[in-house]
């Protein structure tokens, strides 16, 4: 994700961030659009407890996206 690091700058990635990757793929941001990658990166980010991934790969879940619709594991990660 070199140009989604050249994107955000050195230092949204010091922490080396799922979240932030996860972003950055989810809005193009840098890089090529991928939801289903970008789904890989939230889901590393809820692991490590960040609310914000929780959410995001929640509402990815309730929403279909990436084609991975999946009403249970959207209500696991709502926070």
């Amino acid at each position: 994700l070199e140009e989604c690091y050249n994107f955000w700058g050195a230092q949204a990635f010091a922490t080396d961030d799922p979240y932030t990757k996860g972003l950055c793929l989810y809005l193009g941001l840098g890089v090529q659009r991928d939801d289903l990658r970008a789904m890989e990166f939230f889901e590393r980010g809820a692991e490590h407890g960040s609310v914000e991934a929780m959410n995001r790969l929640a509402c990815m879940y309730a929403l279909g996206q990436a084609g991975r619709g999946n009403i249970v594991l959207a209500a696991k990660w709502y926070t």
